[in-house]
């Protein structure tokens, strides 16, 4: 591996508009100015469908105070989770097929009590592959290192994601209304996985992990997802939040791997916490299309 700089770039916290522009300290490459490389990836064969955001989806701005502390929890709480600078909601997600046909898929947001939480072997084998590496967690601070770890998995991965890892989660002004951070793995001095993670008080919320596709036999994304777990137990957080997961699509279930021991999903029309044991994947899709069909979120 050649020596990185240590150049990071420019994380502000608080959105006030009286913040001057923030740069990135580093030229980030476009989409479009990769036409080959784009065109690539574009064609494979195995690439997924366009995930689009429908018309109803709910999305707030931050205010003065931005989404931190006890103001995250409650939208978490509430069923909603974070879209780069802002807060969203949704039931459904529009995915354009690569025909060119529109389906949609009922969607249901996940949390898990961490105090509730037991250790399935699933997990104990990932952390028994993954116990010589070593795991740093801090502030969200995007080096050079980072964005040529996220390259890497960019092109390694069959869907579309954000073209950096700093427009993973934030826009070209970097200003971010999130307690943000970060867990690094290393294998000596070797960067070999990260990921980015929001605090509240009582809440944590993975954003986005991503790995160096040499190392795909260690299941680092799910090994990511054990350390923010146990990073969240050992600073007393109550819940966790992954994100969601589709009621028919099997795409997004490995959020599941963790043990539903302590898992609820929010039931969008009671407004309620489930646990997740009372429902099957097919109990979801009947209700979303008996409560949710046609409806907009409400906050």
């Amino acid at each position: 591996m050649h020596a990185h700089q240590t150049r990071t770039y420019e994380i502000t916290l608080h959105p006030s508009p009286a913040l001057p522009p923030i740069s990135l300290n580093r030229s980030m490459p476009r989409p479009e100015a990769c036409p080959a490389l784009h065109a690539s990836k574009k064609s494979s064969r195995h690439q997924h469908p366009t995930i689009l955001h429908m018309p109803e989806d709910i999305f707030i701005d931050p205010g003065p105070e931005g989404f931190r502390g006890e103001t995250l929890d409650r939208y978490l709480a509430a069923g909603f989770y974070r879209m780069r600078e802002q807060i969203f909601t949704t039931h459904k997600i529009c995915k354009t097929q690569l025909d060119g046909r529109v389906g949609f898929e009922p969607v249901f947001w996940l949390r898990s009590e961490i105090a509730r939480m037991s250790t399935p072997d699933s997990v104990k084998k990932i952390r028994r592959k993954c116990r010589h590496f070593d795991v740093r967690i801090s502030r969200l601070h995007i080096t050079e290192e980072i964005e040529d770890l996220y390259f890497l998995y960019y092109m390694h991965i069959d869907f579309d994601i954000a073209f950096s890892a700093f427009h993973s989660i934030l826009i070209d002004d970097g200003i971010n209304p999130f307690d943000t951070w970060m867990v690094e793995v290393r294998e000596g001095d070797r960067l070999i996985s990260a990921g980015f993670f929001d605090k509240g008080k009582e809440s944590i919320q993975g954003l986005v992990n991503f790995y160096d596709p040499e190392y795909s036999k260690f299941s680092l994304s799910k090994y990511m997802m054990i350390r923010l777990v146990e990073h969240g137990r050992e600073t007393g957080m109550r819940y966790y939040y992954p994100g969601y997961i589709y009621a028919v699509d099997g795409k997004m279930d490995y959020k599941l791997f963790t043990g539903l021991d302590g898992m609820e999903v929010y039931m969008a029309m009671e407004k309620e916490w489930h646990e997740y044991r009372r429902y099957n994947k097919d109990a979801l899709a009947a209700y979303a299309k008996k409560h949710l069909a046609g409806k907009r979120p409400k906050p």
